[in-house]
């Protein structure tokens, strides 16, 4: 690639995160032309600015183990950002405004891989069962701010291979 880098970029991606954080700029009385011109510069060079190091295997095998979307990642960080809050699937929900059945489902999931705990009454809160656990949210949350190209391939370019085994399951054989 120019330049010497060897990461592949998504034009598309990083144009697309840059205009989000443009378009989501809070906006004052004093925020003319000007401001939203120097938020748009400061945008600019975060991209560029952006490491190329790879993520450390713990952050990798984090991800490969606990996210599956981009979705997860925001309901992680936001549960994970007030952990003595007891947050309900609908709160959640208003937040992420996603789908209330995939924030439940993905509540539940953290429960389940030890993120999360869950009280009678329906809330969940952040309480990961390890320090392993507790840091790999935290550097994920982390990574997810200052390099979210970056977290974003690496959910989506998962191994060939576990698709291809999971599509080889539904091959048709020819019985002898």
């Amino acid at each position: 690639m120019p330049g010497g880098s060897n990461r592949p970029h998504s034009r598309e991606l990083v144009i697309f995160t840059l205009w989000n954080s443009f378009v989501r700029q809070p906006r004052t009385p004093n925020s003319g032309i000007a401001g939203r011109a120097s938020w748009w510069l400061v945008c600019c060079i975060n991209a560029l600015t952006v490491s190329d190091a790879p993520l450390t295997p713990a952050l990798q095998q984090f991800i490969s183990r606990h996210i599956h979307s981009v979705e997860q990642i925001e309901i992680l960080s936001i549960v994970s950002a007030t952990p003595a809050k007891n947050w309900t699937a609908a709160e959640v929900f208003r937040v992420v405004q996603s789908s209330e059945r995939s924030v439940a489902e993905t509540l539940e999931a953290f429960c389940k891989a030890g993120l999360l705990i869950s009280e009678r009454s329906g809330a969940y809160q952040f309480a990961p069962k390890s320090t392993e656990l507790r840091q790999g949210a935290s550097d994920l949350v982390k990574a997810y701010r200052e390099r979210r190209v970056t977290i974003v391939e690496t959910i989506y370019k998962r191994p060939a291979d576990r698709i291809q085994h999971f599509a080889d399951a539904f091959k048709l054989r020819k019985e002898k």
